[in-house]
């Protein structure tokens, strides 16, 4: 008897150490959701379940867990459409939010080697004191500004189309995926489009193939077969030089459509 009572203690144990672990979990999960109280909503839920059986309410017992899969469902639901709005903030939130340049540079650099993970290419467009949107076309306009590591969660998911580029500005704004040349028939663009591009505006091109390998373009200039680490170090610089520029009202000489016409 005393070794089937050790037995059954230590069953009851384990059980109430994995459900803890379980809950706890389940509590941080829901806790992330800042726009709603998911995590008071189930505390609430459980309670009816806990009053329910206390008061010896049947019906209302029988309704709780039937109705079980489908509270959990839509919890789910809610949670993950909040966390992938947290990933990104409004552009009209303020500039000191904006990623600094040293963690944006690294964020380009990382988004780079996780998209070709994808076979996919990737090309980057980071527009800098000089508005571009008349020369670009984008299947995705966004205007958002980043936090630490959404700009890899969007651009590796299937948001990101093979042969266009990712379209940044300076200030850690994403401002449109899969965005090509604006006269550009084939909706892709290649090396010439973005040599005619920055040789045009001071906007700087990023390309980063399967052999990892990183092509840099700005003005009249392109290196090519540049290593990650040396890439994150220019971009860092380049980015630096444009906010510098910025402080010191720089005046920017404006962008016409028809100096493209190559495009």
């Amino acid at each position: 008897m005393h070794t089937i009572a050790t037995v059954t203690f230590i069953k009851t144990v384990f059980e109430i150490i994995c459900l803890s672990i379980c809950c706890y979990g389940i509590s941080i999960w829901l806790s992330k959701d800042k726009q709603h109280n998911l995590l008071g909503y189930a505390i609430g839920y459980l309670l009816c379940h806990f009053g329910a059986y206390f008061f010896e309410l049947p019906v209302l017992a029988t309704l709780l867990w039937w109705t079980m899969p489908t509270i959990a469902t839509l919890f789910v639901i809610v949670h993950e459409q909040q966390l992938q709005k947290n990933l990104v903030c409004p552009v009209s939130e303020s500039v000191k939010h904006n990623l600094p340049p040293e963690t944006f540079a690294h964020e380009i650099v990382q988004t780079g080697v996780q998209t070709t993970r994808n076979k996919i290419n990737a090309i980057f467009i980071i527009e800098g004191l000089q508005q571009i949107e008349q020369l670009l076309d984008t299947e995705l306009p966004l205007g958002l500004a980043l936090q630490k590591n959404s700009l890899s969660t969007l651009c590796t998911s299937s948001l990101y189309k093979e042969n266009t580029a990712i379209w940044l500005s300076y200030s850690a704004k994403l401002k449109g995926l899969s965005t090509v040349l604006k006269k550009n028939s084939q909706q892709k663009i290649d090396l010439t489009d973005l040599q005619t591009l920055c040789g045009k505006t001071d906007t700087v091109a990023l390309l980063y193939n399967a052999q990892h390998h990183w092509t840099y373009i700005n003005k009249d200039k392109t290196l090519e077969q540049v290593n990650s680490n040396h890439m994150e170090i220019m971009l860092k610089k380049h980015l630096t030089t444009f906010h510098l520029q910025k402080d010191m009202n720089y005046v920017v000489p404006t962008t016409e459509t028809r100096e493209l016409s190559p495009f």
